[in-house]
C-alpha cells in the first residue's frame, strides 16, 4: 500500500485536466499548431511524490533484468475487451480509469474506462464526472473473459483496492461494497460525507477511511459548493474524521479528528509514527489500538520520515539526508529492526505497492522521469520515460524481478503480485504481461565470505 492520494484532490484536479483537454481539442480543430499537452496543465497538477527504487537508474529500458529471464511468461492480449490505455494527461493528473489484480494464482480482475455517450443518473450530484467502468475476470492460462460487469463511477479517484482473499472494497461515490470474482458488488457501508481518503491494511483486515466533516451549515455549505463549480473552482475545505474499521465486521477500533488527512501505515493491530525530537533527529513509536506504545530508536533525517506498510510484516522507513534529493530507505520488522536498506533516486516518482498475500514478497512501482526530480525541478507530460516495478523479497530487500514499461499506463494500479508471489502481472498499452519471479538467493553460508 502506498501513500494516500487524496479522492477530493483528485476530483478537482479532473476539473482542470478536462478544461485543458477541451483546449487541446479546440487548437486541433482550428487547425492551429499543436502545443505540448504539459503547458496546457498547470504546474499544481503535476504533483511530486515520494522518491523509489534503488541503484537501476544506469540500466536501459529494456524489460526484465533478471538472470534467466528474457519477457513475460504470458501475454494476454485486451484490446479486444475494449481496452484502451489512457490519455498521458489522465496520468500526469494521477486520475484512476484502470486497475489490475490477482484474484487467487489462476484469475486476474482487470478493470478500465470504456468511452462512450451515457445517460445522466436520477441521482446525479453537482460536480459529478462520471465514467463507465468494464471489469473482467480474465483466466491466466486462456485470457478468456470468465465474467463481465459495467460499473459507474461519479468520478475519476481512486475505485478499488484488493482485500486481499480474493476480495476487493468498490467505491461509488461516498457507498462501499464489496466484490469477487463474480463481480457482484455487495454493500459494505454508506459514508455521511464525502470519502477523503482509502487505506486498508496489507493483510486486508483492517481498513483506514477518513471522510469530510462539515465545517458548514448546510446552506452555507450549499452556497460554498454552487460558488466553486461556478468558477471551476476547488470545493470548499472541510475537517477530516479518521476511522479505523475492521473489514469483517465494520467495527471501529479507533477514530481522531484533524484538519487534513494523514497517512497511517497499518502494522498488525497498530500503526508506525516519527515524533520529532531536537535538532534533526525523530524517535520512531508504534502505537497499537489498545492503547500500548513502544519506542522503537533515534532516527536521523532532515525532513519528516514517513512510514510505509509493505507487509504485513515489514514496513519501510524513509528519511532524507543532506546534500541530495535522493532518499534512504530502510525495511523494518514490526519490532523496529533494520532489515536491509537502500537508496531511491530522484528521477523516479509516485510510488505504490503491492504485495503477495503470505508476505514474503513485495512490488514498489514508480514513474521513471528524464530528470532528477525536486521541489524546484518539476516534471510535465514529456518528462515521463515510462513506469518501472521491482520484486523484492520481504526479509533480505533482494530484488527478485524488474520490470520496465513503455509507455505508462497507470501511475499505480496497473500491477499485481499473485496471492504466492510467484507471478508477477502488468497492463500494458494492449495487453497484461506475466512473469514468473525467480525465488530469492540462497542465505550465505556461516563462516564463509
Amino acid at each position: 500500500m502506498g501513500p494516500q492520494f487524496s479522492i477530493r484532490r483528485t476530483r478537482r484536479m479532473h476539473f482542470t485536466v478536462c478544461r485543458a483537454m477541451r483546449a487541446f481539442a479546440v487548437r486541433r480543430a482550428s487547425g492551429l499548431p499543436s502545443p505540448r499537452e504539459a503547458a496546457l496543465l498547470p504546474p499544481a497538477l503535476l504533483l511530486i511524490g515520494l522518491l523509489l527504487l534503488s541503484g537501476t537508474s544506469g540500466e536501459a529500458e529494456k524489460g526484465v533484468k533478471n538472470a534467466g529471464q528474457t519477457g513475460p511468461a504470458v501475454r494476454l492480449p485486451v484490446t479486444e475487451f475494449g481496452y484502451h490505455p489512457p490519455p498521458i494527461a489522465f496520468l500526469t493528473a494521477r486520475l484512476s480509469t484502470n486497475s489490475l489484480d490477482f484474484i487467487d494464482d489462476d484469475h486476474l480482475l482487470l478493470t478500465f474506462r470504456t468511452s462512450g455517450l451515457m445517460r445522466r443518473p436520477a441521482d446525479s450530484q453537482p460536480g459529478d464526472e462520471d465514467q463507465n467502468i468494464r471489469a473482467l475476470t480474465l483466466d491466466v492460462v486462456t485470457g478468456k473473459a470468465v465474467r463481465t460487469a459495467e460499473w459507474r463511477m461519479h468520478d475519476h479517484a481512486r475505485y478499488l483496492w484488493p482485500l486481499g482473499n480474493g476480495s476487493f472494497l468498490i467505491r461509488q461515490r461516498n457507498a462501499l461494497s464489496i466484490t469477487d470474482g463474480t463481480l457482484e458488488l455487495h454493500p459494505f457501508m454508506k459514508t455521511p460525507s464525502a470519502i477523503e481518503t482509502i487505506q486498508p491494511s496489507p493483510d486486508g483486515r483492517l481498513l483506514v477511511l477518513q471522510i469530510d466533516r462539515e465545517r458548514h451549515s448546510p446552506e452555507e455549505h450549499a452556497r460554498l459548493v454552487q460558488q466553486a463549480l461556478d468558477i471551476d473552482a476547488p470545493l470548499p475545505r472541510e475537517d477530516v474524521k479518521l476511522m479505523v474499521l475492521r473489514v469483517d465486521t465494520g467495527a471501529v477500533l479507533a477514530e481522531t479528528q484533524g484538519a487534513r488527512p494523514i497517512a497511517l501505515p497499518i502494522v498488525n493491530d497498530g500503526y508506525l509514527e516519527a515524533l520529532p525530537a531536537k535538532s534533526e533527529h525523530w524517535q520512531l513509536r508504534y502505537a497499537s489500538f489498545s492503547g500500548e506504545k513502544r519506542t522503537f530508536g533515534d532516527v536521523l533525517s532532515t525532513c519528516t520520515p514517513t512510514e510505509t506498510a509493505a507487509t504485513s510484516n515489514v514496513s519501510l522507513l524513509i528519511t532524507c539526508v543532506p546534500h541530495t534529493d535522493d532518499h534512504l530507505v530502510q525495511g523494518i520488522d514490526i519490532n523496529g529492526r533494520i532489515l536491509w536498506e537502500f537508496w531511491w533516486q530522484s528521477d523516479l516518482v509516485w510510488p505504490s505497492f503491492a504485495g503477495s498475500r503470505d508476505g514474503r514478497r513485495f512490488a514498489f512501482n514508480a514513474m521513471h522521469a528524464t530528470h532528477n526530480v525536486s521541489a524546484l525541478d518539476p516534471i510535465g507530460d514529456d518528462d515521463i520515460k515510462g513506469q518501472r516495478v521491482q520484486v523484492m523479497d520481504a526479509a533480505t530487500g533482494a530484488v527478485l524481478l524488474t520490470v520496465n514499461l513503455s509507455p505508462a499506463t497507470a501511475f499505480g494500479e496497473n500491477f499485481a503480485l499473485s496471492p504466492d508471489g510467484r507471478r508477477f502481472a502488468i497492463l500494458g498499452a494492449s495487453e497484461v504481461e506475466i512473469y514468473e519471479v525467480p525465488d530469492p538467493p540462497p542465505a550465505p553460508v556461516a563462516g564463509k565470505k
